[in-house]
């Protein structure tokens, strides 16, 4: 369809986004799952993220680091991390007691409990949220264009400008496709 130019570029800052989301994700709901105050405070900032347009996240980052491609990999970032937060925080409180005590009874420290056991037990929701991260990611690229981001969404946003709706179509349907592979591929990681 002649958009792999435009593929590549929204592909590499899912690439850098994802990761850093993920792993703040995931740290940040290992701190809400030990700390009832840190739970406490995050709470109110993952409802209130959760429920801003997706335009209200650009402002702020526009206003600190201006536009371009880094611009748009911070939102990105800010825009995909309360999912995997509240995703891990679900994980962890669901991990059952007898695995927990299976493994202080094996003599596991306190981090080797949370990297080889609760972790590991959490898996289910945490690729959940690795999936709610990739998805969200992917859809803050396409608006992020708006920014300068560049990738597939620049191109949908210059062919709807110029009423080219079969352009954008075609920008469209590749969004899709990279949605549908990682997708894939996170289904067969799991």
């Amino acid at each position: 369809m002649g958009q792999w130019k435009w593929a590549m570029e929204t592909l590499s800052v899912i690439v850098v986004a994802v990761p850093f989301s993920v792993v703040l994700g995931l740290l940040m709901g290992i701190l809400a799952w030990r700390s009832r105050l840190a739970e406490r405070i995050l709470n109110p900032i993952l409802n209130i993220a959760q429920s801003l347009p997706h335009f209200a996240y650009m402002i702020p980052v526009v206003v600190f680091i201006g536009v371009g491609p880094k611009a748009g990999a911070i939102v990105t970032i800010i825009f995909s991390v309360p999912p995997m937060i509240r995703m891990s925080l679900l994980g962890l409180r669901a991990v059952s007691p007898e695995i927990i005590e299976s493994g202080k009874m094996s003599g596991t420290t306190t981090v080797q409990l949370m990297t080889r056991v609760r972790l590991p037990a959490a898996r289910t929701e945490i690729l959940i949220g690795v999936n709610q991260v990739i998805m969200l990611a992917l859809n803050m690229v396409i608006v992020s264009s708006m920014i300068g981001a560049g990738g597939l969404g620049y191109d949908v946003l210059l062919a709807l400008r110029a009423l080219k709706v079969g352009q954008a179509m075609e920008a469209g349907l590749a969004i899709v496709v990279i949605a549908i592979i990682l997708d894939r591929v996170m289904k067969q990681r799991a």
